[in-house]
């Protein structure tokens, strides 16, 4: 675009001047401290390791002051997997969005957000996500909230959770392990609809050797794995104690199987001298209330939007989803970017969906609707009485029944 160069890093391994000058822009999107050395030789591991590609805007004439290394915009993206309902589908994740405050409502975010979305397209990838900051950015690129997180606090001297039968919880070393984490988490990515794969990243931030807040190792990081029958790790708790408000704080817990969850809730709440529990990220069928003795010893502390999805290919992205459902809908998308416009046939059986291009349709959604109900966050309904579908009822009952899951989606992984 005019009076600005935007361009794709080179994605070698070396960290080169243009590569911290990019990382130094994005840690002034986020009003974070700058990198000193050694965290940016960090930084480009970790970039290395998720083969991530960055963007930048760079000004075509900089003034004075602002070095030509430096962009005033940034952008990254790398590719996992998402757990569609049974099946493991390739993701394009975007991260480290930023435009710095003097240059915007210029167009910058915008031609990065649309040649990325329309090259992932291209590249074969029926589905992005990505995390964000403020909530009125990219619904306009056709991104909705998709998954939800909830945090809480439980008091542990009211919870009676039962002691669990035959449950093997140890402590181990935090700083070595890394690979039962990662063990862990498979078995829950493989079984979790609305599970992302896991950032190279996250070896370090739940293992203590390294915090992003802090920018330094934290000694304080505890980790306890639950052991399957096999010996193997089917689900781990990492936590922190503040001794001083006598509370273990849970960065991370992860349970396919609920009742290994149950067993990990009921080792935390029984630490000596802890009176309270926070945590995050409670999953949205976890058991935990249910199984509280005094139920009103967990308390709701806040709700928020996690994962936000957009779909860039609909055939491919209904194809490999899971359904709880069996049916047929006709629906039409509306798109302004084009990715997912047209109309379609939906028709789900024994064997999974197959979804045909249609002439038109009176049912009519748009893609941020389509996002919305993909991992069945939303039902149709409350999308149809918000103004993000249109059509006779029947036609949205129908679709809501047909888009409704079972258990619903859970996501443990920030980007």
């Amino acid at each position: 675009m005019a009076d600005y160069d935007i361009r794709t890093l080179p994605a070698g391994d070396d960290l080169t001047e243009e590569l911290a000058g990019w990382r130094r822009a994005c840690a002034l999107g986020f009003l974070g401290p700058e990198d000193d050395d050694g965290h940016l030789e960090l930084w480009n591991r970790l970039r290395v390791a998720d083969a991530m590609t960055l963007v930048g805007a760079y000004p075509e004439h900089p003034l004075p002051g602002l070095p030509p290394q430096v962009p005033v915009a940034t952008y990254g993206a790398f590719t996992k997997t998402l757990n569609t309902g049974g099946h493991l589908e390739p993701i394009h994740l975007i991260t480290d969005v930023t435009v710095r405050p003097t240059h915007r409502r210029r167009g910058l975010l915008r031609a990065m957000m649309t040649a990325d979305l329309r090259e992932a397209a291209a590249a074969g990838l029926p589905l992005a996500a990505l995390t964000a900051s403020e909530a009125t950015i990219y619904g306009r690129f056709g991104f909705a909230s998709a998954t939800f997180r909830q945090a809480i606090e439980l008091d542990t001297r009211r919870t009676g959770l039962p002691a669990p039968a035959a449950s093997r919880v140890e402590i181990v070393d935090a700083g070595s392990a890394a690979p039962l984490l990662r063990e862990a988490f498979g078995r829950f990515h493989a079984a979790s609809r609305g599970s992302i794969d896991r950032p190279a990243y996250y070896d370090l931030h739940l293992t203590g050797r390294w915090d992003g807040q802090t920018r330094a190792p934290n000694p304080g990081v505890r980790v306890a794995v639950h052991y399957a029958d096999d010996d193997r790790p089917d689900g781990h708790l990492v936590y922190t104690i503040d001794e001083k408000a006598a509370t273990a704080v849970v960065r991370d817990l992860v349970a396919a199987d609920p009742a290994v969850e149950l067993a990990l809730w009921h080792f935390v709440a029984s630490i000596d001298l802890v009176r309270t529990v926070t945590c995050r990220s409670l999953g949205p069928a976890s058991p935990l209330r249910w199984a509280l003795a005094d139920s009103r010893a967990l308390t709701t502390t806040g709700c928020a939007d996690f994962i936000w999805l957009r779909v860039l290919d609909v055939v491919r992205a209904l194809e490999v989803r899971g359904w709880d459902a069996a049916g047929t809908v006709e629906f039409a998308v509306t798109d302004p970017l084009g990715h997912a416009a047209g109309s379609w046939r939906l028709d789900i059986g024994d064997d999974g969906a197959q979804v045909t291009p249609i002439a038109s349709a009176d049912l009519t959604i748009s893609e941020r609707a389509l996002a919305a109900m993909y991992l069945g966050a939303t039902d149709a309904r409350v999308l149809a009485a918000s103004g993000l579908i249109t059509g006779p009822a029947g036609r949205v009952a129908e679709l809501g029944r047909l888009f409704r899951t079972d258990i619903p989606a859970h996501c443990l992984t920030g980007f």
